[in-house]
């Protein structure tokens, strides 16, 4: 997908949680770092094996 961090990372969290990008944007600036890490620890642990490292 060639868009921008913010578009990829609203996309992941829908596709992989059912959050809205309009539920996304109305999250403060920390609560968006928070998820952006969240979402890059569940991709790493997906490239690494999946469920069974978590």
């Amino acid at each position: 997908m060639e868009t921008d961090g913010n578009v990829q990372l609203m996309y992941l969290l829908f596709r992989l949680h059912s959050i809205l990008p309009s539920q996304y944007q109305g999250l403060g600036r920390n609560e968006k770092r928070i998820l952006r890490v969240f979402i890059e620890q569940e991709l790493k642990e997906y490239r690494e094996g999946g469920e069974e490292n978590g």
